[in-house]
């Protein structure tokens, strides 16, 4: 049997949190970042205060799973 290695929440926030601050050095580009698991299930998002929160989140997961 495979064995897979999965992300869990603190792997996670590593990875929002240094997109986050890449997006911080580029004002005025806001973003939306997911984390998902390998079937598609979210593990961690967080997005700029000026994105349309509910668009950015659906887009955001539909790409990272694809």
């Amino acid at each position: 049997m495979h064995k897979r290695a999965y992300l869990g929440l603190e792997e996670a926030l590593v990875g929002v949190r240094a997109m986050m601050r890449a997006a911080d050095e580029r004002p005025g580009r806001p973003i939306a970042v997911a984390v998902v698991d390998p079937r598609g299930a979210l593990i961690c998002f967080s997005a700029n205060a000026e994105v349309n929160t509910a668009l950015a989140r659906q887009n955001a997961i539909k790409k990272a799973f694809t």
